[in-house]
């Protein structure tokens, strides 16, 4: 990579020679991000292959193949940090791709095969059956170009199979299920045992093989869902960024075996998955949050003891995730995405209380009361007795929060996506910077609770002159 970058710096601007490092050098950036899920390996990529895009349409090459490449990183932006405008423009630029590609066109099968995993995104997102049925439509356009034999066809089997899967899951045909284990089969089949990509089909075979056995009760099949999940850990170094998945399909089997079973080790190593999947470090938020959210419900559901701390999970992850966003309407439009869970903080303060802890009960409530308190109230908290205590922290502090300050101003009404792009990155190194002043000021005797929720002693002293009453109203 530091060598491409050399090059590039070494490349006057326009021209075919620039075009193709701009390529390579996104190419390896994109490939360090799937290892590791350092986010700005991708902003940088992306950065790239904008200005390749650019260069495309300014004659120097045919832009079909640099429009598939940036609409598929900004899918996997949107796969890591949930921002809609990614996932808008990636299927914008797919549409764009795949007009550049009739027929008989080289690069038509990638085209076909973007703008299908675009739709599949937006289906997640929307529910809107007829953007899968179209993937399906295209992926299988797509399997026909890339005929036995050929070096991407276990691409395309394996994401015709995971639309398949995704459209039995939301009309309950049993004909998509088997044909997409078929699918899943066949294309693991051509992934040798030392593929770097064939964790993602172990995965996906087991959950629809949870799937056919929740249907059929055949315990081979969730047998063989669990040995799937336990094979595609192994094959991944620790910080991959990929073992969520691999935690989320291993809960998703033990679970599948629970609710038919009922044997409380599988609902403890449900709960275990669950954990690892939500607090896996290298994964971005959006997923993460889901799966806190979700290991509540379960927990909640069936009486597991883990509940009160799934439920901390997800505060801290949401917390985390909304404060990556640069504008108060960028972060209630993140909020927005998980309106589901908005009972939470009742339903948290509700399952303390079934566990005799009162006190954490009324910190889980404050907890909930400024779960949407912004960044932007954050940066204004008084720092009078920091700088008593620590001048130069006081002071690096308040630049710090002055600096973010204006930077959320000046992305919050860019259309440039390209400028917006910079911006978001600015803002987020900014942003890791004053989360590194907040971690240095809470090390300083006194204030080691700086910015984090209150405790219960300090809520206590709002009942000095006389009870506080609390109205909790959760479904539990």
């Amino acid at each position: 990579i530091y060598l491409r970058q050399v090059v590039l710096e070494l490349c006057p601007q326009g021209g075919q020679l620039r075009l193709s490092v701009l390529d390579k050098l996104s190419r390896v950036l994109i490939t360090r991000f799937t290892q590791r899920g350092n986010i700005d390996d991708l902003d940088e990529s992306i950065q790239f292959l904008r200005e390749a895009v650019s260069l495309c349409r300014e004659g120097h090459s045919d832009p079909a193949y640099y429009l598939n490449n940036l609409a598929h990183s900004l899918e996997l932006r949107f796969d890591h940090q949930g921002k809609p405008d990614d996932l808008d423009e990636a299927i914008s630029l797919s549409e764009e791709a795949l007009r550049l590609c009739p027929v008989g066109h080289e690069y038509r099968d990638v085209s076909l095969g973007n703008l299908g995993g675009a739709l599949v995104s937006r289906f997640n997102k929307r529910r809107d059956i007829d953007d899968i049925t179209r993937a399906i439509s295209l992926y299988r356009e797509a399997l026909v170009l890339r005929p036995p034999g050929h070096p991407d066809r276990n691409i395309t089997l394996n994401n015709l199979a995971l639309a398949l899967k995704i459209r039995y899951d939301e009309l309950d045909v049993s004909e998509d299920l088997n044909e997409a284990i078929d699918l899943y089969r066949e294309s693991l089949w051509l992934k040798r045992l030392d593929h770097p990509e064939r964790h993602v089909i172990l995965c996906s075979l087991s959950s629809a093989l949870c799937s056919r056995f929740m249907h059929t009760r055949k315990d081979e099949d969730v047998e063989e869902a669990i040995d799937l999940c336990q094979e595609s850990l192994v094959a991944l170094p620790s910080l991959h960024p990929d073992r969520h998945y691999s935690y989320f399909s291993l809960r998703e089997a033990y679970m599948s075996r629970y609710c038919i079973q009922y044997k409380p080790v599988d609902l403890a190593l449900a709960a275990e998955n669950f954990r690892l999947a939500s607090r896996h470090p290298t994964h971005g938020f959006p997923n993460r949050i889901i799966e806190a959210y979700e290991w509540a419900v379960a927990a909640e559901r069936y009486g597991h003891g883990s509940a009160l701390e799934a439920y901390s999970t997800f505060f801290e992850l949401l917390d985390a995730h909304l404060a990556t966003r640069s504008s108060a309407t960028s972060r209630r439009e993140a909020a927005a995405v998980f309106h589901y869970a908005r009972s939470l903080p009742t339903d948290a303060a509700s399952c303390a209380i079934r566990c005799d802890n009162l006190r954490h009960a009324v910190e889980l409530v404050e907890r909930g009361r400024g779960q949407q308190w912004s960044l932007a109230s954050r940066l204004k908290t008084p720092v009078e007795d920091l700088e008593s205590a620590n001048p130069k922290l006081a002071h690096n502090y308040s630049e710090l929060s002055k600096l973010i300050s204006n930077a959320a101003q000046g992305s919050a009404d860019s259309t440039d996506r390209a400028a917006a792009d910079r911006a978001a990155t600015k803002y987020r190194k900014l942003t890791e910077q004053w989360e590194a002043a907040v971690t240095e000021i809470r090390n300083v005797q006194a204030f080691s609770r700086f910015l984090l929720p209150p405790l219960y002693a300090d809520l206590q002293a709002a009942a000095r002159h006389g009870p506080v009453i609390i109205l909790i109203a959760s479904k539990f």
